[in-house]
């Protein structure tokens, strides 16, 4: 049992905008070091770790990076931190009386801010049990959930820290499933897992190909290509809490441009288009200058082609082709002059 502080560093490091700029912290209470952190040596292939070492449920719903001065049991960077106890930057109160916590965080070039407060222990008891028939999964184990139409597991990597899991179900009749509301999108994710979904309406033969897993976190949705496996099972890799539902796809991506027929683009750099798809994402894409493969480059929804040798100064047509995460395809065609 024990209680962690967490930093909004916005707030102190002379106005700045980015939350992440300290390079050192360190947390004293009664003027004795509790724990420090040193922002170094972090690997690209460790960064979705920010989620377990920042307040991730406070950033999902308040927009608000607060950076923990105390290790997650799931938090694999353990060589950011020191402590000088064995609670991992947790610490219980000794008594009721009011105590000194100051916090020092310095950049890379040694300069420095503090801040100091004082905390006091709450009347009620610090030792919490969950309600009885609530299912928690636990960090650093293997946590598995099934109902008569989802399942899925969790590996001992996916957590970090224990979570209440909560199961919804919401009848949607004009859907291929009910809607299932697993946990909460506040709860963090380190890497994909597969949900199993099975419909609760037949599905036509023709359209078994076609189907996507949708979700929503509460303001957003977005979806996925689902897979047929056995037994009317539907499998999607999936990297979030959040309610999920199937649905048939079968719109293909949209193309725009406010480019017209014949116009001319002798003093354009580059063609770009916007491409998107109402339930899944795009996933293949070509575009073609008089029939020859043309480089289409990808950032977001935008695509767009510098143009090269390849287009020289003349009279051109372009064919662009885009096809979804399940195949339904759209075309787009162009002339222009350079």
């Amino acid at each position: 049992a024990g209680t962690g502080i967490g930093l909004n560093v916005e707030d102190y490091m002379n106005g700045s905008d980015n939350s992440l700029t300290f390079y050192t912290a360190k947390m004293y209470m009664d003027d004795t070091l509790v724990a420090s952190v040193t922002l170094d040596d972090i690997g690209y292939d460790e960064t979705r770790y920010i989620n377990a070492y920042t307040d991730y449920g406070t950033k999902k719903k308040k927009g608000k990076w607060y950076q923990l001065l105390f290790l997650l049991p799931g938090n694999k960077l353990e060589r950011i931190y020191t402590f000088e106890n064995n609670q991992k930057g947790l610490w219980v109160l000794p008594d009721n009386n009011a105590h000194k916590i100051d916090i020092v965080i310095a950049d890379d070039k040694g300069n420095e801010s503090k801040i100091n407060f004082y905390v006091k222990q709450a009347l009620s008891s610090m030792n919490y049990d969950y309600p009885a028939g609530l299912t928690i999964f636990h960090p650093n184990k293997i946590n598995k959930f099934e109902d008569l139409n989802v399942k899925f597991a969790l590996d001992e990597k996916q957590l970090y820290d224990a979570v209440a899991f909560q199961f919804k179900k919401q009848v949607a009749p004009d859907m291929y499933s009910d809607k299932y509301e697993l946990a909460d999108p506040s709860v963090p994710i380190h890497h994909y897992f597969d949900l199993m979904v099975k419909p609760t309406r037949p599905i036509p033969f023709d359209l078994r190909s076609k189907m996507a897993l949708m979700y929503s976190d509460g303001k957003d949705e977005e979806g996925s290509a689902a897979t047929p496996v056995d037994n009317g099972w539907y499998k999607t890799p999936v990297r979030a809490f959040g309610t999920y539902w199937l649905d048939i796809d079968t719109i293909p991506p949209v193309i725009k441009s406010p480019l017209k027929q014949g116009v001319s683009l002798a003093k354009a750099k580059q063609i770009t288009l916007d491409v998107k798809d109402a339930q899944t994402s795009v996933k293949k894409f070509n575009g073609y200058i008089d029939d020859k493969w043309a480089c289409f480059e990808q950032h977001g929804s935008s695509f767009f082609y510098k143009f090269d040798e390849h287009c020289p100064k003349g009279k051109h047509t372009l064919l662009f082709r885009a096809a979804d995460e399940n195949g339904n395809e759209s075309t787009y065609n162009l002339t222009f002059t350079r």
